[in-house]
């Protein structure tokens, strides 16, 4: 890690409850653009330190001290940031801050932020019910006396943490001589100072960490195990663990260090060639999407150490019995293939930021790592999709696909952004039942965004699947997608009369529905600003006539 990205990392990080020893919980999109975008600002704009707790007994990862609730309500707060002047959205139960009214409208929607809302009305509540001494309580808590006591108490070090940078210092001076004992102690010395969210010295530790378990790893075990170093397979598995850990640190700091981190830990767990890999890479703009998926199935299935992965679920017969309750260890949830690929994937898919429309960006100004990183999120996804699939696990394999063709977009594949689309409108159909969490209204979207593209890029063929697969389902709530439905029909039929006469008439009706606000009649406007929608229809419009 370079000094630049060491830097940027806040001293002790305050606000944003995250645990970088196991994956994050948040999915399908574990990492959000609008708080990669903000956290710096976020920590920054803290200017009075909030005094550490110790962590309780039983919990050796406490959560950071919060900011309290001014405002427990669901409305969003629009500030305007003195830095970069941008509108922002924050959600004050969650302590959260969102860059557009979507994301914000999203993220009301989740079970999270409604459980937070309720919690922040109990404590409202219960602070009026207290009588009316709470305001001259806090003007006391808040004068200037009281404050500077309050930051020399933040400011003391913990115990734990005092003896914890102690020994990592005694660490790096041994390093050099016994690197495996080095090791052994720098693990441990990270999580004690991660649960102080001591940032900076926890990256210190880490980077070491990884550097040492490299040069480990890459030289001869000896003759005899010394004792008090890591074995191989310890060497192996804490190297794994190490490179999640950092990259999960320094993600909102430095999103490309993080990539490299992410890639090198899943290379290097399953032991994937990164010839192989790179091979997959190369197929992302040679081969079709359905050739791809094949391929990637057929390695995992091919491969040793993935080869149980892909294999289906078995279920345990009903009659088998037990008379004792044993307990049953609980698995890594870091040793999970699927659940790295989602979240390492989650980030790179994100690299830049895009609209509600898949439409929006045409593959211009990417630069050569822009497209290296898009085209390993292309493959991450795939990989993902395959494993999902084996596992019977819908859900994720339509998120991997959405995720697929939001990045061919990017990267000005729309062909391929409209084949992951339909593929995606066909697993659910096949599998919607099975499906937590979607609804149809997802895969009319899905189908009606394939279908533009198809449209846009003159692909008959696939605009005809859509078409055949759009007539199985109900959608005739949604004016938009007839209309464009009838004029693709036209399209592919060569039926000039009604190009020439008619569809601009119909298209042009839609975009009066769009400036009227009528959602409930436009899927187009249900998923996208009525100024995006007029302006997408207005092209269509240019495109058919």
């Amino acid at each position: 890690m370079d000094a630049q990205c060491l830097n940027a990392l806040p001293s002790v990080e305050r606000g944003i409850v995250r645990d970088i020893f196991n994956p994050v919980e948040d999915t399908p999109e574990p990492y959000s653009l609008d708080l990669v975008q903000e956290y710096s600002r976020f920590s920054q704009s803290q200017s009075s330190p909030v005094q550490q707790q110790s962590p309780s007994k039983g919990n050796s990862s406490p959560s950071p001290s919060n900011r309290p609730v001014t405002n427990a309500g669901s409305t969003p707060s629009n500030t305007s940031n003195n830095n970069n002047g941008s509108d922002r959205f924050n959600c004050a139960p969650c302590k959260k801050s969102f860059g557009s009214e979507a994301t914000w409208n999203s993220h009301q929607k989740s079970s999270k932020h409604i459980a937070a809302v309720k919690e922040a009305e109990k404590k409202a509540k219960g602070g009026r019910g207290g009588g009316g001494g709470g305001g001259s309580n806090q003007q006391k808590n808040n004068s200037p006396n009281n404050r500077s006591k309050q930051q020399q108490e933040a400011e003391q070090e913990p115990l734990e943490v005092t003896e914890a940078l102690m020994s990592f210092r005694k660490v790096e001076k041994i390093v050099k001589e016994n690197p495996g004992m080095a090791a052994s102690v720098m693990w441990k010395i990270s999580k004690v100072l991660w649960s102080y969210r001591y940032t900076q010295e926890t990256a210190k530790v880490l980077t070491l960490l990884v550097q040492t378990l490299t040069t480990l790893q890459s030289s001869p075990a000896p003759a005899a195990p010394i004792p008090g170093t890591l074995s191989p397979t310890q060497i192996s598995m804490t190297l794994y663990l190490s490179r999640l850990a950092l990259a999960r640190l320094v993600i909102y700091q430095s999103p490309s260090l993080a990539c490299e981190l992410y890639l090198d830990a899943i290379q290097g767990r399953w032991q994937i060639d990164p010839a192989n890999f790179q091979q997959m890479c190369e197929m992302v703009s040679t081969s079709s999407v359905t050739r791809l998926l094949d391929h990637c199935s057929q390695y995992l299935t091919n491969h040793s150490k993935t080869e149980k992965l892909m294999q289906p679920p078995t279920v345990a017969p009903s009659t088998v019995t037990t008379t004792t309750a044993t307990p049953v260890k609980k698995s890594d949830p870091n040793l999970k293939l699927l659940t790295v690929l989602v979240e390492s994937a989650s980030l790179l898919a994100q690299a830049a930021p895009s609209t509600g429309y898949l439409w929006e960006s045409s593959g211009t100004g990417l630069t050569i790592d822009d497209r290296t990183h898009a085209e390993i999120a292309i493959v991450q996804n795939v990989l993902a999709a395959s494993l999902a699939q084996a596992s019977l696990d819908w859900a994720t394999v339509l998120m991997a696909l959405r995720r697929m063709a939001r990045v061919y977009q990017r990267l000005g594949m729309k062909y391929a952004a409209a084949a992951c689309l339909l593929h995606a409108g066909q697993t659910y159909r096949a599998h919607g039942d099975e499906v937590n969490g979607t609804i149809q209204e997802d895969a009319l979207w899905d189908l009606l965004q394939a279908l533009v593209l198809a449209l846009e890029t003159a692909d008959f063929v696939r605009m005809q699947a859509v078409l055949g697969l759009l007539e199985k389902y109900d959608h005739g709530e949604f004016r938009d997608i007839q209309a464009i439905m009838e004029v693709s029909r036209a399209v592919i039929s060569q039926d000039n009369d009604f190009l020439h006469n008619n569809a601009a008439l119909v298209l042009n009706h839609l975009s009066l529905l769009a400036q009227d606000s009528s959602k409930d009649q436009l899927l187009l406007s249900r998923r996208s600003a009525s100024s995006e929608c007029s302006a997408r229809l207005l092209r269509l419009q240019k495109l058919v006539s």
